[in-house]
């Protein structure tokens, strides 16, 4: 038995985008930041009462962004555990979140 790979990559292009009303609806919370380098903080976003652990808050020369965790395969890639899609208020509110978390060293911080 054979499983059929679909490999278009514009895929996630047309996908709705939670939006910072969808955050505050799901009472979103970013909790357990901490640093892993210096242009990295790794934190758990909580949306009412489910823990998306080890997403991360990353600098990097094209700007920053927000990744969810992801596993080594076999192959030596990585692949996500699960996927989030920010809308750029969104995101821009969780990255906030997140740095007032780490700077004011608090337990949790609500988006």
């Amino acid at each position: 038995m054979a499983f059929a790979k679909k490999t278009n990559s514009n895929a996630t292009a047309d996908l709705p985008r939670v939006s910072v009303d969808m955050l505050h609806n799901l009472h979103a919370v970013v909790r357990n930041v901490r640093p892993v380098s210096d242009t990295c903080l790794v934190f758990t976003l909580r949306l009412y009462g489910i823990d998306l652990y080890g997403m991360r808050l990353t600098e990097s020369a094209k700007g920053t962004f927000i990744s969810s965790s992801a596993q080594k395969g076999k192959d030596g890639k990585y692949y996500d555990n699960f996927r989030v899609y920010l809308a750029d208020d969104a995101k821009d509110a969780v990255e906030q979140a997140v740095r007032t978390a780490f700077e004011d060293d608090k337990t949790e911080v609500e988006v």
